[in-house]
């Protein structure tokens, strides 16, 4: 037993060394990405997500407080929340909208999931299945520039962006096709 704890330290060790030339290994860049069809035509969709005030209704928690400014429709139109865990403000601002053809798309920033060490690109995407049936596709793209973000991108941001994409995407869906919405957080036992 005691040499099991005399060789501890130096499996930890090796652990972390594995792990970081793992990293540094990962490419900058990572992609999640979730699809969902939805029962609405195209331009339904695209006017839904490409006017922000609409955002309140299926992005955010209404007791959130979402504050709404700049244009209602289209690029530079921000909807701002309260983080209700950090009580700091928390915003999406439409950076650019794009309708052509069977497609369309919304582009999106996250001002405070931003950082030095991570570049974000989100995006809506909308294509025209048939004339009420749209395939909307949420997508991030993501630069990490050092280790640990290389390594959570790579590792598990997947999983847990991934879950959130989709759960925006059950959210609108709800919205548009007039579905109850899932249950964003769990809700504090009633006294």
């Amino acid at each position: 037993m005691r040499s099991f704890f005399k060789f501890l330290p130096l499996g930890l060790l090796a652990v972390i060394i594995a792990a970081r030339i793992y990293a540094q290994n990962l490419p900058e860049d990572f992609v999640v990405e979730r699809r969902l069809e939805m029962e609405v035509s195209r331009e339904q969709a695209f006017a839904q997500v490409a006017s922000i005030k609409n955002w309140q209704n299926w992005y955010v928690d209404k007791d959130a407080g979402p504050r709404i400014s700049g244009p209602e429709v289209g690029k530079g139109g921000k909807l701002t929340i309260k983080d209700q865990e950090s009580n700091e403000d928390r915003s999406v601002e439409i950076v650019s909208t794009s309708s052509t053809g069977s497609t369309a798309m919304v582009e999106y920033h996250l001002p405070h999931a931003q950082a030095d060490t991570l570049k974000l690109k989100c995006t809506f995407s909308f294509e025209a299945l048939s004339e009420n049936k749209t395939l909307v596709i949420s997508r991030q793209e993501a630069k990490a520039t050092d280790l640990p973000t290389k390594f959570y991108g790579h590792v598990f941001a997947n999983d847990v962006i991934g879950s959130m994409l989709m759960r925006e995407l059950h959210n609108l869906k709800g919205e548009l096709e007039g579905l109850p919405k899932p249950i964003n957080r769990p809700q504090a036992p009633q006294k």
